[in-house]
């Protein structure tokens, strides 16, 4: 129902207005809508930029009718840094679509993709990948540089460094580190180890 205008009249008591009943009628009409609509008659609160309930503890509910959807048409932020939770435990969103996750990632679970879609951490088309519970870290790379990189800090390996005994890339060595391969070693044409002064590289039985 559109909104009932009442008909005043072109001056104070002329005559020319409404009759009182009609004008109650659309009075009435108008006020019907109005509490139809809400948030008349509710815990609802629409204070200049805010929206509250009147009652303490009381969920705000957004529930477009069918299959409409809820729609930002700017940042949603919380008011308080870290204290907020996006669902629940027992409520939980299905798909979430995003361009990026920034966080520490500490409780990310499901992680697939990369080399035998296993476990990874994937980035273009290189990747950390445990294909299987208790198998192997295979690190995938695949780019212009194909290189591994370590730390220069110290590398740690409990057990035993396998190689494929025939390179398929260039090897650098990184400065101050030590590094091993297990022989038999084949390196094909046109394929280098570099080892800079500062570092070594030991080839193993």
């Amino acid at each position: 129902m559109t909104q009932q205008i009442i008909d005043i009249g072109a001056a104070a008591n002329d005559g020319t207005g409404e009759p009182l009943r009609d004008a109650f009628n659309a009075v009435n009409d108008n006020f019907t809508q109005i509490w139809t609509s809400g948030p008349v008659n509710s815990n609802i609160q629409i204070a200049n930029n805010t929206i509250t309930t009147t009652t303490t503890n009381t969920n705000i509910v957004l529930k477009p009718n069918g299959v409409g959807t809820i729609q930002a048409n700017a940042a949603i932020i919380p008011s308080i840094d870290n204290v907020y939770d996006l669902g629940s435990t027992a409520l939980r969103f299905d798909t979430v679509y995003a361009g990026y996750f920034v966080g520490n990632g500490s409780l990310l679970t499901g992680i697939s993709g990369g080399s035998g879609n296993g476990q990874a951490i994937v980035n273009g088309n290189s990747n950390v990948a445990i294909t299987t519970s208790g198998g192997n870290v295979t690190i995938g790379i695949n780019g212009t540089g194909n290189v591994v990189t370590v730390s220069q800090t110290s590398l740690f390996v409990n057990g035993v460094i396998a190689t494929p005994r025939t390179l398929s890339a260039n090897v650098v060595v990184q400065a101050n580190v030590s590094a091993m391969m297990i022989s038999p070693l084949t390196i094909p044409d046109g394929l280098s180890i570099t080892v800079p002064t500062s570092s070594t590289f030991n080839v193993v039985p």
